[in-house]
Order: structure tokens, then sequence, then C-alpha cells
């Protein structure tokens, strides 16, 4: 009877002891009682199966949801990186609306497969993320001068979990303010920019931000070409070619309407680095007079940009 009372009540360890004891007993002396203590032991084992599949369930959910990463932020949340962006394992939680290094913006599953090295992960990570963040902002850069940055699985998670969380983080040491999601604009990088696309120039030169052609807005861009392989790329031989080749497109433009030759021609011309390969590409755009402030609409004919 013990047996069984233990086991319905979950003392396992004390229904299979009263369970065996009786269990010998009935054996030796005779008597009735076995149906009770087998009854207590299959009650017993009961619970020890549920306890190890609640065990199992709890420990795969807590490792779907970072497991010994459940310290990585969720998607939505904005964080710091105390030890630096090169172990960005470490992470502080900051609300989003105060000053933060970086928001989490997407998880994506890793394929799976036998546990990959440390190194192999972060490649993985690195190339799921950047794909995932052209996928939701159309641009390699979301932030000017920021960066995407993934935070691995941990390999000792490895497969229970497979996710590489993906964070856009603003340029060091500056801080990002806000959700991505609340900006009134897009950023692209230059290269990124369409003909049509009205944008706002940044200091830095290397992205612009997109508000829209109905809104205000610095420039827009009105063409881009390659400068040919005979021009060298140094200010004296390569500005005025691309300077030329911004002019014809901008007396066309102002031929087909007017009110274009009251707008300024701009270009951006290519410029080497020690860093990269050489860039021939110029891009020209076309801005207010100076003191007239911002554009207002599209003043391209027919076209419908960003």
């Amino acid at each position: 009877m013990a047996a069984l009372v233990f086991g319905i009540v979950g003392g396992v360890v004390l229904a299979f002891g009263f369970g065996v004891a009786a269990l010998v007993r009935v054996r030796r002396r005779g008597g009735r009682g076995a149906g009770l203590a087998i009854g207590g032991m299959l009650a017993a084992m009961a619970w020890t199966t549920a306890l190890v599949v609640g065990v199992t369930l709890v420990w795969f959910t807590s490792v779907g949801e970072g497991g010994e990463g459940s310290s990585y932020p969720r998607v939505g949340e904005c964080f710091d990186m105390p030890s630096g962006r090169q172990t960005p394992d470490d992470t502080v939680l900051v609300p989003c609306e105060k000053g933060h290094e970086a928001e989490l913006v997407a998880a994506v599953h890793l394929p799976k497969r036998r546990r990959p090295a440390a190194d192999v992960l972060k490649e993985m990570s690195d190339t799921a993320c950047e794909g995932r963040a052209r996928e939701m902002f159309h641009t390699a850069s979301p932030v000017e001068d920021g960066q995407i940055i993934s935070l691995p699985p941990r390999r000792s998670a490895w497969p229970g979990d497979r996710e590489a969380r993906c964070a856009v983080a603003g340029p060091s040491p500056r801080k990002l303010v806000g959700r991505l999601a609340a900006r009134p604009y897009e950023v692209r990088l230059w290269a990124e920019l369409q003909i049509g696309d009205c944008f706002d120039v940044r200091e830095s030169w290397t992205s612009v931000r997109l508000p829209g052609c109905t809104k205000p807005h610095d420039a827009q861009l009105i063409g881009r070409f390659i400068l040919p392989a005979d021009v060298h790329l140094d200010d004296r031989r390569s500005k005025p070619a691309a300077k030329a080749g911004c002019a014809s497109r901008m007396e066309a433009l102002t031929r087909a309407d007017p009110d274009m030759a009251r707008l300024t021609g701009r270009f951006l011309q290519p410029r080497t680095s020690e860093h990269a390969p050489p860039d021939r590409e110029v891009f020209c755009f076309i801005t207010a007079d100076t003191g007239r402030g911002k554009l207002r609409r599209s003043m391209l004919p027919g076209s419908t940009p960003a």
C-alpha cells in the first residue's frame, strides 16, 4: 500500500523502495499486496518519465532561445558590447531610446550539420547575417558608416542552438538612438543608388540618406558612368573627365526642362585607396542653388524614385 501511495504523489525513490520490499515479502511469505506494489512502481516510473521529458523539453527550449547563449539579446532589443566588437557575445541590454551600440534585427537558422569549428560558425553566421540584412534594408550598410555584426551560436550549444543573431551597429564610438524601423529615411551606399533617387548628403560621403523625393532633400542623382580606362585616377586628369561627363547630362536635362537651369550640377569623382581596388565610377547629381534650401520634389521627368 505504501508503494502505491508514494508512487501516486511522486515519491519516486520511496515508491520503488517500498514496492521492491513488498514484492520480496509476498514472494517469501505469500499473501496479497503484489498488485499494489507493482502499481506503485509503475506510477513512480510514470513520474520519472515525465520528469525526464520535462527537463529535456526545458533544456531544448532554452537552447533554442539562446541556451548557453541566453545572454544574447532578442530580436528588437538594443545593447552595448563592453568587451568590444571582436567578442560580441558579451552584451549588455540598453533601452533603445537611449544611446546604444547595436540593435538585434534578425535571427537566422544555420544549416544542420556536424558540430562546426568556432571559426566556421563565425563565417557561417557572418554570411547569413549579411544576406538577411540586405533583404531587410536593401543595403550593405543599414546605418551610416556602421556595420553588420553576427552573434554566432555557441559551439557547446550546437545543434540545439543553430541561430545566428544579426545586429546592426553604428560607427564606433558614436551611439545609435531609437529603433532602426522608426527612422524616417533609408540609407544607401553610393554604389547602391539608382538614377532618380533623392538623398541627403552626409559628412562622410560614404553613404547617403534617402528621405523620399516628396520630402525635403539635398540632392537627386541624375546619372552615373564609368571613366574610360585611359583616364588616370588623379585630380588633374579624372576631375575634368568627371565634370565634363556630368555637365553633358545636366545640359540634356536642361534642354528638356528649363527649370533645371536654376539648379546646381555636382559630381562625386572616383578616389583611389591603397586599401581597395580603384573605383572608376562617377556619380552626377543636382542640388538647389546656394541659399535656396532643399529640393522638395523629383526634378527628373517621369521618374518614380525612392
